[in-house]
């Protein structure tokens, strides 16, 4: 080799290692992000529910074919009445369409044909026996029935598929709830017919179009629902993506620039909604237009007959163990909280066990990878690490569980900075992969405040295929003083939530808060929002807690029997409850048998204190058969203008007998 060949050589090599060293060093200040797939856990089967006397009648098959269409409009919500149920009732039954002929309909007080079933008909011998039930005294509510099921039950349905402008009339809705109602945000389409059906009363009108009204059949009720319900209910309380279940920046002028969960909320109103309107729906089906016939006795949602509960959470933002003073300034006065927690270096086995010593709920923050954060591990070989590793959410599970020997396993979290994905239900895939049960991402942020998912309770979300997931999500509705929040309507969200619509208010108050938003206003707001809740007879309890006696309540049995006369049919001697729909004042005493069987303590049941200008006057244990039975009392709630009674049930199996007068 000539002498220029290996100067040419050397300067190549040199030149060649001093960039190389150059791009070792600037890939070690800007790594390249290797990012693992993300574990997945897609639902394939529905749940089981077999203990209420609730039955929701579905057609996975057909919902599974509405989804392959990849489209939200499109998509059958029917599972979406699991949550209808679930939170203003309690338990509820599902039976597949293919087996409802040959199901014993008796023990059911209340069956609900879905989208999924009634809009395509049935055969003509099921729509018989349906006939058959209702007439004998049973309550059928049918969502935009076709076929023989609209030829038995409604109207003609011949003005075709049409997307609603206003809901134009409300039946028998007290001022101001009428007015709510009517101004909740639509994205349903419904049906409308060439007429009224023969004898049908209209609740509820889109554009002057009858879309909820009921029809006396013989001694039972039919509920037709003309409107997309499911889509409806899943539009306000779980977001609406786009079409093709994208998810984009909706609010950018009013929201953070990152992609996060509420940019899911279905309409800019609410963002700062003091209403729960998916709530406010719920109910006025179940307790006006169901219960003005048949009173729906249900499980309350709080423990010893609280009127709504309190979850405070934290978030610990990677303060670590300093994070800790909020929880031992709550233990000293009596009260408790969740801390979500990122898995960090600050964050040690002390601090988890000063949390655990304060009662502390702790639970997973989940920080996600995004452009300017995230958890990262260094890859590389020496001190040069041109590559990292995103920590995913399967690392961050096993990392905070580390810290927590001998507790039970992590099962809700909350995403850092509320962050979504590009994909509807992908965070939720995601959570169920690696166990996690509760997520309470959903919710305000810069701008926002209240109800703006249509609710405080807990719902299922419902995967893109149109199956229940196994996560729970539970929207915050405060965020410190994000959003114009004060301690005026603290008060007004406690008031309201007492008065009408019972609860579980989910609030945050971040430990780090104070660094970069001093202020002796937001610190007294902390402490006032627990004096508020204990005011307005809340509940001050964990997520978990919460969430386990709502499991007691939905996995429980309720069975109830009402006889309008002296006597009381037996449970099970098949005979169907008389019909209270008519206006005429009846006298004769009613009687209401019930059974419930609860695993957990604390539990009531919710009954209408008056039943068509009867009062409640007695409750006893027993069937009704005897006498020797003990008299218990109940507490009083209210929904709109109707009082409830809130009657103790012991843990295990209760026979109670409720006496009208």
């Amino acid at each position: 080799m000539r002498n220029d060949q290996i100067r040419t050589l050397l300067r190549f090599l040199i030149w060649g290692g001093f960039l190389s060293l150059l791009l070792l060093r600037y890939f070690d200040v800007n790594p390249i992000t290797i990012e693992d797939a993300p574990r997945e856990a897609i639902p394939t089967e529905p749940p089981q529910r077999t203990t209420g006397e609730v039955l929701i009648v579905v057609d996975t098959r057909a919902i599974a074919e509405s989804a392959r269409k990849g489209s939200f409009r499109q998509t059958d919500w029917s599972f979406a009445w699991i949550n209808t149920i679930e939170q203003e009732v309690g338990p509820c039954s599902l039976l597949e369409a293919d087996r409802l002929r040959t199901t014993d309909l008796t023990p059911y007080r209340f069956i609900v044909l879905t989208q999924s079933v009634a809009s395509t008909g049935t055969d003509s011998d099921t729509a018989t026996m349906l006939k058959s039930y209702v007439h004998n005294g049973g309550v059928l509510i049918l969502e935009r029935p076709g076929g023989a099921l609209r030829e038995a039950f409604a109207a003609d349905g011949r003005g075709g598929q049409r997307n609603p402008k206003i809901l134009s009339h409300v039946k028998d809705l007290p001022t101001p709830y009428d007015a709510y109602l009517k101004s909740m945000p639509l994205n349903t389409s419904y049906i409308g017919s060439s007429g009224p059906a023969p004898g049908a009363v209209t609740w509820l009108a889109m554009d002057g179009v009858p879309v909820v009204y009921t029809r006396e059949m013989s001694r039972g009720l039919a509920v037709v629902i003309e409107f997309d319900l499911g889509r409806q209910l899943v539009s306000l309380q779980q977001g609406r993506p786009r079409d093709d279940f994208s998810v984009v920046n909706r609010y950018p002028d009013m929201l953070m620039p990152a992609l996060e969960s509420n940019d899911l909320v279905t309409d800019e109103r609410m963002l700062t909604s003091e209403v729960p309107y998916a709530d406010l729906l719920e109910k006025y089906l179940m307790l006006k237009v169901i219960g003005h016939a048949r009173p729906a006795i249900g499980l309350w949602g709080f423990k010893d007959a609280h009127q709504g509960a309190l979850l405070m959470t934290h978030d610990e933002e990677m303060m670590g163990d300093k994070s800790t003073w909020m929880a031992k300034w709550e233990k000293e006065n009596g009260w408790t909280s969740t801390y979500f927690v990122i898995p960090n270096e600050e964050f040690t086995a002390k601090g988890a066990k000063d949390l655990r010593q304060s009662g502390v709920d702790v639970q997973l923050h989940w920080n996600r990878p995004y452009k300017d954060g995230g958890l990262y591990d260094p890859v590389g070989v020496w001190k040069i690490n041109p590559f990292q590793r995103a920590r995913n959410l399967h690392d961050q599970y096993k990392e905070l569980s580390a810290l927590l020997p001998g507790e039970r396993p992590l099962i809700a979290n909350r995403n850092h900075y509320l962050l979504w994905g590009e994909t509807y239900t992908g965070v939720f895939r995601e959570l169920a992969a690696v166990g996690i049960s509760i997520d309470t991402t959903y919710g305000p942020d810069k701008g926002a405040r209240g109800y703006l998912f249509g609710t405080g309770l807990p719902f299922w979300a419902i995967d893109q295929n149109g199956l229940p997931l196994p996560v729970i999500e539970h929207p915050m509705l405060t965020a410190e003083t994000l959003g114009g929040v004060d301690a005026k309507f603290m008060y007004r969200l406690m008031r309201d939530s007492h008065d009408t619509w019972h609860q579980a208010i989910n609030v945050l108050y971040h430990p780090n808060a104070y660094q970069w938003m001093p202020s002796v206003e937001l610190f007294d707001l902390w402490l006032a929002t627990y004096d508020l809740a204990k005011d307005h007879d809340h509940w001050i309890t964990t997520t978990t807690t919460f969430h386990r006696f709502w499991k007691e309540r939905r996995t429980a049995t309720v069975n109830t029997r009402m006889r309008v006369g002296k006597g009381l049919s037996s449970p099970r001697d098949g005979k169907k409850d008389e019909l209270l729909a008519k206006d005429k004042f009846d006298p004769n005493p009613i009687t209401i048998n019930v059974e419930v069987k609860i695993d957990g303590k604390g539990h009531h049941i919710s009954a209408p204190l008056w039943i068509k200008g009867r009062k409640l006057r007695e409750v006893r244990d027993g069937d009704g058969q005897s006498t020797t039975g003990r008299s218990r009392g109940w507490r009083h709630s209210r929904v709109f203008d109707l009082p409830l009674a809130l009657i103790p049930v012991d843990k295990g199996f209760n026979t109670l007998t409720l006496s009208y007068r």
